[in-house]
């Protein structure tokens, strides 16, 4: 009786060791599938025991992080950078600090090291390369100053300056969320011009197809997108406005087509940023997510 006892757990140990869990190891290790033959297994499963190698590869975190890096002695600071509308990082007081978020506002921050100056409450700014002239996010509303005055713009979004910093585009959306219009600002008179009144706004998710406006690069003009009716099917709104539209300032007119803007990297892709004397790098990842202000 002892003996046939000391058999039957003999029997459950080998069960056990064949009916290994599968294991998935780290690196260069190996996760082990072992389908020895016992006698209820089909024949399929009677065979040399399979080893298959799952290589572990760590998640890159540095890699996506906003990333400032002292080219002379190699040490890299971890930031979080401010975009344009694009999603595009930019280098401000002529190459020589960036804008950051801190969990208080917005801090322009010298490359490096140090603050120059602290927003409290901000969420976004745009401005021109020296400051001069600059909009910020302040709580809903984004807020314009420029020769000693401070404007409030009621229900802006995307604003973006010329390359002079003497205009500024944006576009207001209509309460439902459908309809738009694009506007411009000129930041000397105080004037507000119309530009393009009741265009289409977008099903997109992405600042590539959204069509905010887009300086031009060598005159004052800007491109913007029409994407027809809201509500109609995408043939029709095809047909009754999507596409590119260009806007002079010289003549206040808006004609079909576009002419070359900034250029953009990819979306996801990383960018670096070079500082005027060549000391510093920025280093960021650009979003093609549209912005939420």
């Amino acid at each position: 009786m002892y003996l046939a006892r000391l058999l039957s757990l003999f029997a459950v140990a080998l069960l056990g060791a064949a009916c290994t869990a599968v294991v998935v190891r780290g690196e260069g290790e190996t996760a082990q599938h072992p389908l020895r033959a016992i006698g209820t297994l089909p024949p399929y499963a009677q065979a040399t025991p399979v080893v298959t190698s799952i290589p572990v590869r760590a998640t890159p975190v540095l890699e996506q992080r906003d990333l400032i890096r002292d080219m002379r002695s190699g040490t890299e600071r971890v930031v979080e950078v401010v975009r344009d509308n694009d999603g595009r990082a930019w280098l401000a007081r002529d190459g020589s600090a960036v804008w950051t978020r801190t969990s208080d506002g917005l801090v322009l921050e010298r490359l490096g090291g140090g603050s120059l100056e602290r927003i409290e409450g901000a969420r976004e700014i745009r401005e021109s390369p020296g400051g001069a002239v600059r909009v910020a996010l302040i709580g809903d509303a984004w807020m314009l100053e420029a020769g000693g005055r401070t404007v409030r713009l009621v229900g802006a979004q995307f604003p973006s300056f010329s390359f002079d910093s003497r205009y500024l585009a944006y576009e207001r959306t209509s309460s439902e969320g459908r309809v738009r219009s694009v506007l411009v600002l000129d930041t000397r008179r105080g004037e507000e011009i119309v530009a393009a009144p009741g265009i289409g706004r977008c099903h997109c998710t992405t600042t590539d197809a959204y069509g905010f406006p887009r300086w031009a690069t060598t005159t004052a003009a800007f491109n913007y997108g029409d994407s027809g009716p809201f509500d109609a099917p995408p043939e029709e709104r095809e047909r009754l406005g999507n596409g590119q539209f260009l806007y002079d300032l010289a003549t206040r007119r808006a004609t079909r087509g576009s002419v070359p803007s900034q250029p953009r990297a990819g979306c996801e892709q990383r960018a670096t940023l070079t500082s005027s004397d060549g000391a510093y790098e920025l280093s960021y990842t650009r979003s093609c997510r549209l912005p939420r202000f």
